[in-house]
């Protein structure tokens, strides 16, 4: 009945106003519109607490960052502020957000980097692939979420949607793919770059200290085990940040 009744189909009998199945088909759909709001900021939430080089990309992260920008300001809209204060707030609460979230993810990935002070032979070989992977985790985070992708979305304005290099991209392409940025974008406030490269400056200097006491631990006990093994993952680290644009 419901369907029929958005639909405007014309077979819709008099007293559907008064259908018992009507009510609770609305109130059904009520309820769970109810939970949208909720449901979509723990989802927005989640995807900036993923590595973005391997989950959505900037995309990704511009689109969850715009959910929660449209959200927190549907809420506040009881009580609206005028002028640029408003937007500077606005700005300053994302871009912190979002370092926040890079902070938690960065710090999960250094907790599950502590190796036993001793390893045997036999196990050598699969605790340095395990430390191998989080490093490269680590690695790819600073250079697409911390540096890259921050400056694509808050200052450029402008990212790519897809993985199709550039010059396979046609026109038709293009202008989709320039929509879906000015969609995502629209909806967010312009951002400072000065005060990004603020933020950017004081998160890398209090995590690079610690990413690199980690690291050097680690490598240290790999190098006790498995001397070749600390080669390639040397030349792996060393191939992931020699590759980037």
């Amino acid at each position: 009945p419901l369907a029929n009744l958005l639909s405007g189909s014309k077979e819709i009998p008099d007293n559907i106003t008064n259908s018992p199945l009507l009510e609770t088909q609305m109130r059904m759909v009520y309820l769970h519109v109810q939970t949208l709001p909720a449901r979509v900021e723990k989802l927005a939430r989640r995807v900036l607490l993923q590595s973005a080089a391997k989950h959505g990309g900037a995309r990704g992260t511009a689109a969850a960052l715009s959910a929660l920008d449209l959200l927190d300001v549907s809420q506040n809209n009881a009580a609206p502020s005028s002028g640029p204060s408003q937007y500077a707030s606005r700005s300053t609460k994302l871009i912190d957000l979002y370092y926040e979230s890079k902070a938690q993810l960065l710090n999960n990935l250094l907790n599950r980097l502590t190796l036993p002070t001793s390893v045997s032979a036999a196990d050598a070989t699969s605790v340095a692939n395990a430390a191998e992977f989080i490093l490269s985790k680590i690695v790819l985070i600073l250079q697409y979420d911390v540096i890259l992708h921050p400056y694509q979305i808050f200052v450029q304005r402008n990212f790519p949607v897809t993985n199709t290099n550039e010059n396979d991209v046609n026109g038709e392409m293009m202008t989709k793919n320039m929509k879906i940025v000015n969609d995502i974008m629209s909806s967010m406030p312009r951002f400072d770059s000065d005060m990004l490269k603020s933020k950017a400056s004081r998160f890398l200097a209090a995590h690079l200290p610690l990413i690199r006491t980690k690291v050097k631990s680690v490598l240290m006990i790999i190098a006790g085990t498995t001397a070749s093994k600390l080669g390639q993952i040397r030349q792996s680290l060393y191939d992931k940040t020699d590759g980037i644009e």
